[in-house]
């Protein structure tokens, strides 16, 4: 499935993740004052990019709270003997090119605060960006509606739906970026998108820990008979989908992992709690405002502007839907 063959409803951006990919080749601009504006540079060149690819979708830009559901089930620990850290998202280390280029989070507040009055942006300061996005796909999954949503971020993969797509980025030089549906996900996971978050749950997922030494293909077999975390309690009780005793016994004593993985890594079953940001209106006018104090003038007569504008104008759902 190609690009090109795809019209969609929304195009909804993951902005920390797409800030910090387009931030990477432009970490070393700076303005004639010396002061750093990569992030504002690469970031608004994405969204050009974006707009002119994607075009007539509407973007929906979604933005980063603090994760406090993630920390509420798998709180952060410190070791007192080695000082490591300990627990969810503890484990991510961020390059030190980035640390040494500063008020990272308030430039990205910043960037929210301008794009806000130009198209719709989803923001809240206890959630998550994915929380977001499964909150706002929802909504256009149940009115037919198609999204794609824009994001290196595999965990929004469980989100592809009838009618939410993801856009899998390139990973290797001669690659191209490719749309995903139900079918390609399949294909590369070896499960459906909504049972994910049970492979993951036994599996782990990044730093988070899951039963080691299983082979996949065993975790892709138990996870295709089941349809809930109680489908798959059910498999581990009754014993005979495994290979051996040792494995049967690795996960009975691992249910409680599996459950608190599945509680932390599905985005299903999250309560809704969805927050658009008030006062967009198609007003362009505070983000150019940035890119000209950031000696970014190039910026502020492109095209792409009247199209966001004309998306920040319109209702986000029309009442027919």
């Amino acid at each position: 499935m190609s690009p090109q063959e795809n019209k969609f409803d929304f195009v909804i951006v993951d902005c920390s993740n797409l800030a910090y990919r387009s931030w990477w080749n432009n970490r070393f601009r700076k303005t004639t004052q010396d002061v750093f504006c990569g992030l504002e540079y690469g970031f608004i060149q994405a969204i050009m990019v974006i707009v002119r690819s994607w075009y007539p979708a509407r973007m929906i830009l979604v933005w980063d709270g603090e994760p406090v559901r993630g920390l509420s089930i798998l709180p952060q620990v410190t070791d007192e003997t080695t000082g490591k850290v300990y627990g969810y998202k503890a484990g991510r280390k961020t390059p030190e090119d980035k640390e040494n280029e500063p008020d990272w989070g308030i430039r990205l507040g910043n960037l929210r605060e301008k794009f806000r009055t130009l198209v719709p942006s989803l923001y809240h300061k206890d959630t998550e960006a994915d929380e977001q996005i499964a909150f706002f796909t929802r909504i256009t999954d149940s009115f037919k509606l198609t999204s794609l949503l824009i994001s290196n971020d595999e965990d929004l993969h469980q989100l592809v739906s009838d009618y939410t797509y993801v856009l899998r980025l390139a990973r290797n030089k001669g690659e191209e970026d490719t749309v995903w549906g139900k079918e390609e996900i399949q294909d590369f996971w070896g499960v459906e998108p909504k049972r994910l978050p049970l492979r993951w749950a036994i599996e782990g997922d990044g730093p988070v820990n899951g039963i080691p030494r299983i082979p996949k293909s065993l975790i892709v077999g138990i996870v295709n008979r089941c349809d809930s975390l109680e489908d798959l309690f059910q498999v581990i009780d009754e014993g005979s989908a495994f290979q051996t005793a040792l494995q049967a016994e690795k996960f009975t004593l691992g249910k409680d992992l599996i459950e608190r993985n599945y509680k932390l890594l599905n985005l299903h079953d999250v309560d809704n709690n969805l927050s658009v940001l008030e006062g967009t209106t198609g007003n362009s006018s505070n983000i150019k405002k940035l890119c000209s104090i950031l000696e970014m003038d190039f910026f502020t007569n492109r095209r792409e502007w009247s199209l966001m504008e004309e998306n920040g104008r319109t209702p986000l759902f029309s009442p027919q839907d």
